[in-house]
């Protein structure tokens, strides 16, 4: 039910992109990990470079079923860490960057 309420969702969102809080910050990304929070994708999509949380935000990405991040998501293809990996490999196979 909090799913619809939006001023809880943009709670979440305000403890999710707060820098300060660095690892604590990934359980917040996830929970936004659903289509009616996709309004907030582009303000999580700041933190794919942040090593910190940048799996949690491709997986969030995802699930919210937002496209119009290839570029940001391609560096993580290269990712150390498999799982990262294979979540960016899966964003760029289901939103393929647009050819110009």
């Amino acid at each position: 039910r909090l799913k619809s309420d939006s001023a809880a969702v943009s709670k979440v969102v305000e403890v999710a992109t707060c820098r300060n809080l660095r690892r604590g910050r990934q359980s917040f990304i996830t929970a936004l990990g659903f289509v009616a929070a996709s309004d907030y994708a582009s303000r999580l999509a700041q933190f794919l470079g942040d090593p910190d949380v940048e799996g949690q935000v491709v997986g969030t990405l995802l699930k919210m079923k937002v496209a119009g991040f290839a570029g940001q998501v391609r560096p993580l293809t290269n990712s150390k860490q498999t799982w990262i990996r294979r979540l960016a490999e899966r964003y760029l196979e289901r939103y393929p960057p647009d050819v110009v």
